[in-house]
């Protein structure tokens, strides 16, 4: 004998075979686009090489130019005359 899923007593319905043909198709689909994905992001990575980016380096230069500014503010207003 078959134990019936129930619940709040109401029967559940399994899924009917079209529907599950229809899940494990698009399953493959997205398995095989992110495969595929997965390929050419590692292969523009390696072509990048492991320098830092443009965007590393413009930081660095802005947090720099912010501490030169700061310093060069702070002395201006420290020895002005008074």
């Amino acid at each position: 004998m078959r134990q019936q899923w129930t619940e709040n007593g109401t029967p559940l319905v399994p899924p009917d075979a079209r529907f599950r043909e229809e899940l494990h198709r698009a399953l493959q689909d997205t398995h095989q686009r992110q495969q595929v994905q997965r390929q050419l992001h590692s292969g523009q990575k390696s072509q990048r090489g492991d320098r830092p980016g443009v965007g590393v380096l413009l930081a660095a230069l802005s947090l720099l130019a912010l501490v030169f500014g700061l310093g060069y503010y702070r002395h201006r207003h420290t020895h002005s005359p008074g």
